[in-house]
């Protein structure tokens, strides 16, 4: 599933559930393994087209 807005995240919740579920690990350790870490990126980003911002920002990480 691919977004087409932006503001999709924001407007729908069980896509946002969905990301905030595929992050967990990151959210539960300090640090993860480089390869770990670029799998669950590349994860989130099938989901959903996510920005170097948007991952920065840490709404999701």
């Amino acid at each position: 599933m691919v977004a087409s807005s932006p503001h999709m995240v924001a407007s729908s919740p069980h896509l946002m559930l969905e990301l905030l579920s595929l992050a967990e690990p990151a959210r539960l350790k300090a640090k993860l393994p480089a390869a770990e870490m670029e799998a669950m990126v590349l994860r989130l980003c099938d989901v959903r087209w996510l920005t170097s911002k948007d991952l920065a920002k840490g709404w999701i990480l």
